[in-house]
C-alpha cells in the first residue's frame, strides 16, 4: 500500500469509526478493502468522496455493483 493510500484508508477508517461499509463490523487492519462506492468501471472517480472501507467479503460481494445496487441485493434497502 502506498503512503497515499495509507493515508485514505487512515481517514476512511475514522471516518467510519472502524467499520465495514457493507456489514457494520469493526475492521481488522489486515481485511480491509478500500473500495470505490460507485466502480470506476462504471465511471466512478477516484476521488475520496467515492471511497469507503470494507472487508474483505463484503468488498468481494459487492464486486462491480454500485453501492445502492448491493444493499438492496442484501435486502437493507428497498
Amino acid at each position: 500500500m502506498s503512503m497515499a493510500e495509507a493515508a485514505l484508508a487512515a481517514g476512511l477508517y475514522k471516518d467510519q469509526k472502524g467499520r465495514c461499509a457493507g456489514c457494520g463490523r469493526g475492521l481488522a487492519q489486515r481485511r480491509m478493502h478500500i473500495d470505490h462506492r460507485i466502480p470506476k468501471s462504471r465511471g466512478g472517480p477516484d476521488g475520496r468522496r467515492n471511497r469507503q472501507l470494507m472487508c474483505d467479503v463484503c468488498n468481494q460481494a459487492k464486486g462491480d455493483q454500485d453501492e445502492i445496487d448491493f444493499y438492496r441485493s442484501r435486502g437493507w434497502l428497498l
